[in-house]
């Protein structure tokens, strides 16, 4: 390779047509490609993490940030307050966990919770509640709300 050819401010290094990554030994030169995988790979765990919002007797809609599940996330409303995430087989029993943030509502004298639980190996649950003297459902409490599920290998 030329000087001139490196020092350009959009060299790229080497770079080949195919990908070889299934050769690769502890000398190689690696393509970005195998090192991407084998970083997202290196995970115990396969993960969905989204932001939902929800209005009225709407579905939550997902703004999904990552997801290595192999398959979607279908959101639907059941009742007030109540939401199911389905994903044929995805869910495994006794290897998921479903972390949530916190329901984006700042008056205190309506301070509320979400409950974020597995429903089977094919759903997951969210409830939200008003967190009254006696917690009451409430629609419209999740505004790009934070859900991360992660399935363990």
């Amino acid at each position: 390779l030329s000087g001139n050819l490196t020092s350009q401010p959009t060299f790229k290094g080497l770079q080949g047509i195919e990908y070889y990554g299934a050769n690769y030994d502890d000398n190689t030169y690696t393509q970005k490609k195998y090192v991407d995988q084998k970083v997202a790979d290196s995970r115990p765990y396969k993960v969905y993490t989204a932001l939902l919002t929800q209005s009225g007797t709407d579905a939550p809609v997902a703004t999904v940030l990552e997801n290595t599940l192999g398959d979607t996330i279908t959101w639907s409303y059941v009742a007030v307050g109540q939401y199911i995430g389905t994903s044929t087989g995805t869910f495994t029993v006794n290897k998921t966990v479903i972390f949530s943030g916190s329901a984006n509502d700042t008056d205190v004298a309506t301070a509320m919770y979400i409950m974020a639980l597995l429903g089977n190996e094919n759903t997951v649950q969210i409830g939200t509640f008003n967190q009254l003297a006696v917690p009451t459902a409430s629609d419209g409490k999740l505004t790009n709300t934070l859900i991360e599920i992660r399935v363990y290998n």
